[in-house]
Parts: C-alpha cells; structure tokens; sequence
C-alpha cells in the first residue's frame, strides 16, 4: 500500500525483516512440539491401552491452556524462549500421568473390580506422584531468580514449567481418574494386536532379563555399586580431558553479518568513506564465491547496506538469505569477507560479527592505572601476546586516541622575562583563534570584529614555531620569540579517558573462534603466562576480566548458589513423604549419574556445555529423582503390607519396570525432534534438550540398578546396627553374672 503512494522516481523494498525470524523460530518450535507429541502418543500406544495412552496425553492441552492463562495474567510474552519450555516440559507434564494411568491399569488388571480398582490404583502412587512433581518445580524454581548475563533471559523457562506441573497434578489427580473409570482390561485369548505385542515384549523383557540381573546386582551389590561410581568418576573426565569442551556461550552463526570500522580520530572523511565503499565491495564479492563453491546461481548476501559513517567509523550490515537455504554458515561468509579485502593501512580496529545471539565479548582484560603510558605499554604486551594464540582475531584496545596536538610549557628563560603561563597562552589563542577588537551594530544583529593570523599562516605549524610573544612593560614594545619564552612539546593527544573509581581504565578485547579454542583457555594462560610479566614490570597496574568472562562468573557462582539451595529443598520435599533422613539420600543418588548422562550426551551428540546445558542440569536434578521416590514408596507401602523389606526391594524394580521406562521414553522422545533439528533457530536450545533428554536416559539406569542395591546396603548397615545392639545386650548381661 506505502509503494503505491510514493512519488515517481521513489522505491521502497524490505532490507532485513525479523518478524520473519521469529516466525521461522515459532514455526520451528511448534513443528518440533508437533511432532514429540505424536511420538510420546506413539510410545504410550504401543505399551499401554489406546484408550489409556490417549487420556494420558490429552491432559496435555489442559495443561498448557492453564499454563497460557496464568502467562496472560502474569503478562508473560510467547516468545522463543517460553515456546521452548513447553516443548522441554512436553515429555515431563505426562510422566505423573504416567505412573498414576499405569498403576490404576495394573491394579485394575490384578484385581478386576472397575472403578474401585482405578480408584485404589490412583491412591497407590498419589503421595509419591505428587512430591515427585514437586521436586521438579523446586529444580526450575531457581531460574526464577537468575539476574546474571545471558541466563536471566531463561526465567520464563521456569514459570512455564511451573505452571504446566501444577496443572498436570490438577488433571492426573482428578480429571484423569474419571476417563480410567469406565476402563476395561484385555481379556486372555482374545486376538492379539501390536499393543498387546509390544506390552508382552516388555513384560517379558522385565522378566526374562532385566529381573535376573537385578538380582544378580542385588547380590553383588557392593561390587554394583563400585562399577557405578567407577562410571562416575570416568564420566566425570570427559571435560577436564577435552573429549566434552565448556564454553560459556556458543558461537552460534547468524543470518546477518555486521561490520565495524573504527578509525584514528585525525582520519579524513575522505578515506574513512574509502575505506567503507571498499569492505561494500568486497561483501557484494561474497555472492560470486558461493556460487562458485556451491555450483548454484543463488546471491547468498541479499542485502547489503552502510548503516552509519562519520570521519572515524563506519558500520555495515549484510542480509544473507534463511540459513535453511543454504549450505555455509554466516562464520565461513565472514571469513571469506576478510580474505577479500585489499590492504587497508592506518585503521584503528576492523571487526566482524557473523554469531547470533548474546552479543557479550570473549576476551575483554580491563587494566587500571592512574599512568596513562603505563596502560598504553601494557595494553601493547598484552595484544602482542594475543596474536599468538591460534583462533583469536580482530584484537584492540578501547583507548580513544586523539589527534596530534602541541603543549605548550613556560620555559625558565620566559619566566625572567616577566611573563607568565597564562598570559603566553592567552596570545597564542589571540594569534591563532582572534582577538576582539570591535563590536559592529547591523540592525538588529552585532558584528565582532577579530583580529588574528591570515588563513595560510594559521593552517601552518611553522607559524606556531616562528611567532613572536610581547613581553610585559612600560613600553609594551618589547617582544620576544616563542622559541625562547616557551618549549613547545609534541604528543599525540586523547579524547576521552575512561575512569572507574577515579582509576584511569582501558580495555584490551578480542573475538574468538571458538570451534577451534576456548576462551577460558586463553584467559587461564594469560593469567599465568603473560599478566605476571608485566605486573613484574608495572606493580602499579591492576586487572581485571569483563565482557564474557565476567558474565560467566557471575551466572555460574548464582547458579552454583541457588543449586545447592535447590538440593537442600528437594530433600526436604522427599523426606516429608518418605519420613526417613536416609531414604531421600538413595532417591537422590542418581542426580550426580543424571548429571554424568547430560555430559556423556553431549559427547554423543558432539555438541559442547554451554550455560544453556547448565541450566538443563539443574532442570535435569528434579526430573531423574521421580522414578526413584516412585521406585521406593513402592518398596514402603509393600513393607507395610507385611512383605519382608528384600523381598518388596527385588519385586519393587519387575513392578515398577514399565512405568519407569516409559516415563524416561516420554521425556526422550519428546525432545528427540529438537535435538534432531539443524536450523540455526534450535542452536540455541538444543544444549538444555540434550542435558535433560540423556540425564533422564542415564538416570533411568541407576534407578532399576542403583537405588535397590543401595536399599540392600541400607538394611545391611541397620542388621550390622542391630547384631552390634545384641551383642552389646549380651556382653552387658554377661558382666552383670
């Protein structure tokens, strides 16, 4: 509509739309969420009943439209972010359904009494269905409170989460119950079918195979628990060693690459602008290169445009067309940009920008001194150093040169003479500026009239050095060369001093190529190779690390904080319901072997920890303990029954086999799609799918292993406890005959 109103002559065309990114990046979400919801139905269909599978997910919606209300209330925004948690939660908000859904089922199938049977079923798991939904609320309570760097932007994660799990105890506790209640059991020697394939084959399964080697665990239970810990421990390696790198946040490519010229501040117009048109044309030459590698006639820069430019800088923006369209990443683009730029001598800093994302800077090293030659020398050491390492690149400092300029000092000679510092400077500016010396009324407008140097003279430096100074007396005729009266020094000047407690600061920043280094590596070398050198020859100076650095210290430290609060009220949570101190401690002993599976999965996957994964592993430490609270309040109510404690721990693994795995596949598959996807839009996200997917995965391990061998080993401790009291009694009445 806006193009048909514009004059002849007068175009008007999109350069960079990002509504279209966040569409693609909705779209992507949804899709993803689409499809982990068809394959959680798939996994329930194929071991529990149709019907039972699909009341199970159709709490889902429930859930979410709860979810949805609550953020309209709280004016909570769907963005890329909260579209993201509704995907993580998606295999999670089942997992009590799950077990609440499976238990009436097998309690219904045992006992054959309708609605009775759903109802004693439900009753069965609800305590331990409940906490275990709480305990994972207390995991991603943390996030609320995350106000550091990149993660404060992740505490939507934790409200949308919170939301769905208190809406999914709402629908497995009351709405679910009443579509069980009219459910009917398979009778034996009816038709088979694939459900009833696949939920025999996992019947089997438990019996056949896992049943004898949990037994075979149980009575090798120390020699069990020693594997698992020795699997820890060599889990544990995989980042110190370097198969699994950390790196605080990815480079993650872009579809734009971004361009900043910085310039000496004496730098004319003329060849900043220069310099501009040239960076314009060797971008534009970018398209050639890819058609050439890519045997296509595509233009992969779309758009390409000078944002700003003034005498000293110049920045520039390329739109390269959908990530999902092309083979090369922005980052390989990037390169190739330099590659093609002529030699472009006297500029101040050249960087280029081709990550999505936070913007924060790897490398930032601030010093402070009050000796502004001592920050320029250490800031030369510390850029020299930089250069050695191998992936670092467009290094500079953020002094803020300025141009030549002359000071002008009284020498001793013009001191004799009478006059003084400000007197000579007053008859330089006079000289060079003007010296009023008439007031000239034009209507209603006033004339000054100056006098000083012509133009030509005031242009020339020389003229500076040959000027003549008056000198003070009676006469007012005697004068003098500036030569003698004054020394005139040389230097170049600065423009602006950046001062942080009254502390003159500068800082030395670089970007890395993080594929290829990390730069905590870089920084731990610099803080113990290079900084001590030339603390050696400063001792005034003092530093410093900003930018990524700091942001990383600051988030890791909140989150190491607000972890160990978060453990200490998962605890609590489980040993309301429990009524134990040591019972919580078992449950909670797969969180660590979570954590190992998050980090192994990555390995898998191949993919580096970031902040991201971080946050999925404090997520992850609520979700694995579920199974386990399930696992032994089983156990609980079989001993209050009357079966001896072994006896419920060995049955407790084969009973509980098939809601243990399919609320661990759920949580996988759900996730399976993002984990799957290759946009640019799922980099993000994909680091938190991995720690909770794989957590999960692992912990599910320890669970049916693990945790009944440490049950064992409990009761083994209290019969120790209990032959240590006897012979106590007996030795005490032995003494008293």
């Amino acid at each position: 509509n806006k193009k048909a109103e514009l004059p002849e002559g007068v175009s008007l065309s999109t350069w960079g739309d990002r509504s279209e990114v966040l569409k693609g990046r909705i779209e992507l979400l949804l899709r993803n969420g689409v499809q982990g919801s068809i394959l959680v139905l798939i996994i329930l269909s194929l071991f529990l009943q149709p019907r039972l599978a699909f009341w199970v997910v159709a709490g889902v919606p429930f859930c979410f439209l709860g979810t949805l209300f609550m953020m309209d209330t709280l004016s909570l925004s769907i963005n890329v972010i909260s579209l993201f948690a509704f995907i993580l939660v998606l295999g999670i908000v089942v997992d009590d359904a799950i077990v609440t859904a499976e238990s009436a089922y097998a309690t219904l199938e045992h006992e054959q009494q309708g609605v009775n049977s759903v109802i004693r079923g439900v009753r069965k798991v609800a305590v331990a269905t409940v906490f275990g939904v709480i305990t994972t609320m207390i995991a991603f309570l943390p996030m609320l409170f995350l106000t550091e760097g990149i993660s404060r932007f992740f505490k939507v994660i934790s409200a949308v989460v919170i939301f769905c799990l208190f809406f999914s105890i709402v629908e497995s506790k009351l709405i679910l119950p009443a579509h069980l209640r009219n459910m009917t059991i398979k009778k034996t020697g009816e038709k088979p079918n694939l459900q009833s394939f696949f939920n025999q084959s996992l019947s089997r399964f438990a019996q056949s195979i896992y049943q004898p080697f949990l037994h075979l665990a149980l009575k090798k239970r120390y020699i069990t628990i020693s594997c698992f810990l020795v699997f820890l421990l060599l889990a544990k390696q995989l980042i110190p060693s370097g198969l699994v790198r950390f790196i605080f946040f990815p480079n993650v490519p872009s579809d734009y690459i971004s361009v900043d010229l910085q310039m000496p501040p004496e730098t004319a117009y003329k060849t900043t602008h220069d310099y501009a048109l040239l960076l314009q044309e060797a971008g534009w030459r970018i398209n050639e290169k890819y058609r050439k590698v890519t045997g296509t006639d595509i233009n992969v820069i779309e758009n390409l445009q000078l944002l700003s430019e003034n005498d000293t800088s110049a920045e520039l923006k390329a739109a390269l067309i959908p990530s999902t369209d092309r083979s090369i990443t922005s980052v390989e683009m990037a390169k190739w940009w330099r590659e093609n730029l002529p030699e472009m001598p006297g500029i101040k800093s050249l960087s280029f920008d081709a990550n999505a994302g936070h913007p924060s800077i790897p490398i930032d090293i601030q010093l402070e001194a009050d000796d502004l030659e001592t920050l320029r020398t250490a800031a030369v050491e510390i850029k020299n150093a930089l250069r050695d390492y191998s992936g670092v690149f467009d290094i500079r400092d953020t002094f803020d040169a300025g141009g030549k300029e002359i000071n002008v000092h009284l020498s001793a000679q013009g001191e004799s003479m009478g006059i003084g510092q400000a007197e000579l400077a007053r008859q330089i500016r006079q000289a060079f500026f003007g010296a009023e010396i008439q007031r000239v009324q034009r209507g209603r407008h006033e004339v000054r009239v100056y006098a000083r140097y012509p133009e030509a003279e005031r242009e020339q430096l020389q003229t500076l050095h040959e000027m003549w100074v008056r000198l003070p007396g009676e006469d007012g005729q005697s004068i003098a060369p500036l030569s003698v009266v004054g020394t005139l020094t040389e230097q170049e000047g600065i423009n602006k001093i950046t001062r942080i407690d009254r502390h003159r600061v500068v800082n030395i920043q670089a970007n890395v190529d993080k594929s290829r280094i990390e730069p905590d590596k870089i920084i731990e070398s610099i803080k113990t190779s290079t900084l001590p050198q030339i603390l050696e020859k400063h001792p005034s100076l003092e530093y410093r690390f900003a930018g990524e650095s700091e942001d990383e210290d600051a988030s890791l430290n909140v989150l190491y904080i607000k972890g160990l609060v978060m453990l200490m009220m998962i605890y609590a949570a489980l040993a309301i319901p429990l009524k134990s101190y040591i019972q919580p401690v078992i449950i909670m002993s797969v969180i660590p072997f979570g954590l190992m599976g998050a980090i192994i999965g990555h390995f898998i996957v191949g993919l580096e920890i970031s902040i991201l994964s971080v946050i999925g592993m404090m997520a992850l430490a609520g979700i694995v303990v579920n199974d386990s609270l399930v696992l032994v309040d089983y156990i609980n109510q079989h001993v209050r029954d009357g079966t001896p404690f072994r006896e419920a721990v060995a049955k407790s693994g084969v009973r509980r086999f098939r809601a243990v795995i399919l609320t661990s596949a759920t949580t996988f598959v759900g996730l399976l799609p993002l984990q799957l996807e290759t946009s640019i839009q799922a980099q993000f996200l994909k680091p938190m799918a991995i720690s909770v997917s794989f957590g999960v995965l692992f912990a599910t391990i320890v669970t049916l292993f693990l945790v009944p061998a440490l049950c064992y080993v409990t009761d083994d401790f209290k019969n120790i406890g209990k032959l240590i009291r006897q012979k106590g009694r007996q030795l005490m009445k032995v003494q008293k005959i």
